[in-house]
C-alpha cells in the first residue's frame, strides 16, 4: 500500500508488543492507527501546557496557601466575635455623670492595647495565630513535606509493572 506518511521503525518490549498486537487485531485498528493515536495524545497541546507551565503550578500552590489563610482568618474572626460578645455582656451601663471620665479611660486603655499589640507583633512573626494553631489543623499537620510533594505531583505514566499484570491475565 502506498502512503504519503513516513515510515518509522520502533523497538518495543515483548509485553508492550503483545498488547499492541492484541489491540491491532480489533476491526478498524492497525499498528499505525494505534501509534498515531498514542503520539497524538502524547504531543497534544493540553498535555504539553499542563506539564510545562510553571505558572499553573505556581497558581495551584498559591490557591492552596490562600485556602489555608482563609481557614485561619475564619478561626481568628470567630474568636474575636466571641470575645466581643462576651465582653459586651459584662459591661454595665455607665451613668451619664461618669461618661466623660469613662471615655477618657477608654482612650487610655485603647492606647495601651495598641502598644501591647505592637509588642506582641514585634516579638513573634505569627502573633495570635501561634496560639490559634492549637485549634486548627491543615493537611501539613498530618504529612511530611515529601509526602505532600508526592501527593501534589502529577500522576505517573503507566509503568511496565502495570503492563505485566494486565498482560499476564490475558495469557
Amino acid at each position: 500500500m502506498v502512503t504519503a506518511k513516513p515510515k518509522v521503525t520502533v523497538y518495543l518490549s515483548d509485553k508492550i508488543f503483545l498488547r499492541l498486537k492484541l489491540d491491532a487485531s480489533r476491526p478498524g485498528m492497525s499498528y499505525s492507527e494505534i501509534a498515531e493515536q498514542a503520539l497524538t495524545l502524547w504531543y497534544s497541546e493540553d498535555r504539553v501546557h499542563e506539564q510545562n507551565n510553571p505558572l499553573l503550578r505556581r497558581m495551584d500552590r498559591m490557591n492552596r496557601a490562600d485556602e489555608v489563610h482563609t481557614r485561619k482568618l475564619a478561626v481568628v474572626s470567630d474568636a474575636l466575635g466571641l470575645f466581643i460578645q462576651y465582653f459586651l455582656t459584662l459591661i454595665p451601663e455607665i451613668p451619664s455623670d461618669r461618661r466623660e471620665t469613662a471615655s477618657d479611660l477608654g482612650i487610655l486603655r485603647f492606647n495601651r492595647f495598641i502598644e501591647d499589640l505592637t509588642t506582641v507583633r514585634s516579638d513573634s512573626t505569627r502573633g495570635i495565630l501561634a496560639r490559634a494553631e492549637d485549634v486548627m489543623a491543615d493537611i501539613s499537620s498530618f504529612f511530611t513535606k515529601e509526602q505532600l510533594e508526592t501527593m501534589n505531583a502529577p500522576a505517573p505514566e503507566r509503568s511496565d509493572a502495570m503492563s505485566e499484570n494486565e498482560g499476564g491475565s490475558n495469557d
